[in-house]
Parts: C-alpha cells; sequence; structure tokens
C-alpha cells in the first residue's frame, strides 16, 4: 500500500472517531469541532497529494525525451556516419557534408512537433 492511500486511511479512521472521545467535553460543539478538523485535515492531505506531481500533464515529456534521445543520437556528424553505417568518410568527404543529413522516418514527426527551434546543431 502507497504512503497517500495509508495516510488517507489513518485520518479518516482518526476523523471518524474522534467525535466519540470530544462528545463528553464538547457537547453540541463536536460537530462544528470535527467538521472544522476535517476540513483542516483532509486541506492537508489533498496539498500533499498534489506536491507529489505538481506538473500532472503540464510538462510534455515525452517531447523533451525525443529531443533529448534526438539531440545525443544525431548531434554530431561522426553519430550520424555510425548510424549510416558508414564507418569511413569518402575521399573528400567533410563533416559538413553531413550536417543537413535527413533524420530517419521515426523521428521526423516529433522534430516537426518541437517546431522552428529545435535545432540539432544546437
Amino acid at each position: 500500500m502507497n504512503y497517500a492511500r495509508h495516510a488517507l486511511r489513518c485520518v479518516s479512521l482518526w476523523l471518524f472517531t474522534l467525535p466519540l472521545a470530544l462528545l463528553k467535553d464538547f457537547k453540541l460543539m463536536t460537530a462544528p469541532v470535527v467538521m472544522c478538523l476535517a476540513w483542516s485535515y483532509f486541506g492537508i492531505y489533498e496539498i500533499g497529494y498534489t506536491i507529489e506531481d505538481p506538473f500532472k500533464s503540464a510538462l510534455r515529456l515525452d517531447t523533451l525525451c525525443d529531443a533529448i534521445y534526438r539531440n545525443v543520437m544525431f548531434g554530431t556528424p561522426s553519430m550520424r556516419r555510425r548510424l549510416a553505417a558508414l564507418d569511413q568518410k569518402a575521399e573528400g568527404e567533410t563533416d559538413k557534408d553531413w550536417k543537413n543529413l535527413p533524420l530517419p522516418p521515426v523521428l521526423i514527426p516529433t522534430a516537426q512537433s518541437l517546431g522552428k527551434n529545435a535545432s540539432l546543431d544546437g
């Protein structure tokens, strides 16, 4: 059982049994006191739950990871050369010849989704 579920069950159990302990001292004020405590404890629980995953789906992590992968794998001409299965340069070939090598078809949609600022050469 994860921490959040366990904490919620403990707080719920405590709040359901709290009126039994307070009834003798608070009499008719037991209900408002328990309601205020429940509001504050469940509010604290909700804040803690939100802090565990603050961005939810606000960050496009798949897009960021694909961009990092592309920059690492295809970022340098020597990496592109290796991926193209060319271990040696042809005669008269320079690194500039490899800068315009197109990306593999699998990664092209991801590169387009990043927009014009997505660059392989930094």
